[in-house]
């Protein structure tokens, strides 16, 4: 059984499935209050990493993320690209 929290990601990241997504209000309020209460701690390791705290650590993570964010645009290439190729 998927949580709210997936419910909501698989709507934000299916555009065209909009109008299909199960949203309740309870979602959304869950899903906004998580943000709010988590928010202020990723700011706050994002200035410790910026004033010196663990460049080791600071770096792997940002290769990491990097990795990641290619493989995501990588997979969107190949499903944009092979929509085209069919629509053609």
């Amino acid at each position: 059984m998927d949580s709210p929290k997936d419910d909501l990601l698989r709507c934000l990241t299916t555009s065209s499935e909009v109008a299909t997504c199960n949203l309740n209000q309870r979602t959304i309020t869950d899903v906004c209050i998580s943000a709010l209460v988590l928010a202020p701690f990723f700011v706050h390791t994002e200035i410790l990493f910026k004033l010196g705290y663990k460049p080791a650590m600071y770096r792997q993570l940002q290769n990491d993320v990097g990795v990641e964010i290619a493989k995501f645009r990588k997979i969107e290439g190949d499903k944009k690209r092979a929509a085209e190729k069919r629509t053609q």
